[in-house]
Formats: structure tokens, sequence, C-alpha cells
């Protein structure tokens, strides 16, 4: 029951988080520069990138936050089938092998859909702001 509570908060907390993203980046649209010394200049003249915006920062952490997530799914699921494979018959092992699946099966796509709904709520906000 314990452990149930806190993939339920991990879930929660994928979804605020995800949703949140477009609002900060717009809500932030401006360039954080770095320093302006002589090393920005030539990168400048190397065409070379100087400035991170913030919209392009959240969207980098949000990759790699996304490939950790995938990463910990792809373990979940080798973890899950590997106990239902070596579980020789055992009713309570391949009980809890199969709800270990489905909470990584139901895991990811709860990621993948806050994602998808991060995405559109920025597309729309994004239109919004460009008619304003």
């Amino acid at each position: 029951m314990k452990k149930q509570n806190h993939f339920v908060l991990l879930r929660f907390a994928v979804v605020i988080w995800t949703a949140a993203l477009p609002l900060i980046s717009l809500a932030a649209d401006q360039a954080i520069t770095v320093n302006s010394t002589g090393i920005d200049r030539t990168a400048s003249v190397a065409g070379l990138r100087t400035k991170i915006t913030l919209p392009g920062a959240l969207g980098q952490v949000t990759g790699w936050f996304l490939g950790i997530l995938g990463s910990v799914f792809l373990v979940l699921m080798i973890l899950g089938g590997f106990m239902w494979m070596t579980s020789a018959g055992n009713e309570e092992r391949v009980t809890k092998a199969k709800r270990m699946v489905i909470a990584a099966i139901a895991g990811v796509l709860v990621i993948f859909l806050s994602y998808a709904f991060a995405i559109m709520i920025g597309d729309v906000l994004k239109a919004v702001s460009e008619t304003t």
C-alpha cells in the first residue's frame, strides 16, 4: 500500500511538471545572456549561440527527464518480465510480476499523455500570445 502511494505521488508530480512547463516558458520569455566578454564575441563570429532562452533550457531539461523516465520504464519492464519468467509457477510471484508490468505501462502512458497535454497547452498559449 505504501509503495502505491509513492507511485501515485510520482505520477502526479510528472503531470504537474509537464503541464506547468509551457506556462513557465511563456511567462519568462526573455533570453538569459552568458557573459558578454571576448569569448561571446568569438562565439558569435564562429556562428555559435551565445544566448540560452528559458523555453529552450526547459525543453532540454524536459527531454532529459523523459529520457530518464523511459529508462526507468525499460528497467521495470525487464524486471517484471524476469520475475514472471522465473516464477516457476508460483502464483504470488506471477501476480506480483503482472502488477509490476501493468504499473510500468500505466506510468509510461500517464507520462506520454501529460507530455502531449503540455505540448497542446503550449501551442494554444503560443497561438494566443501571437494574436495579441
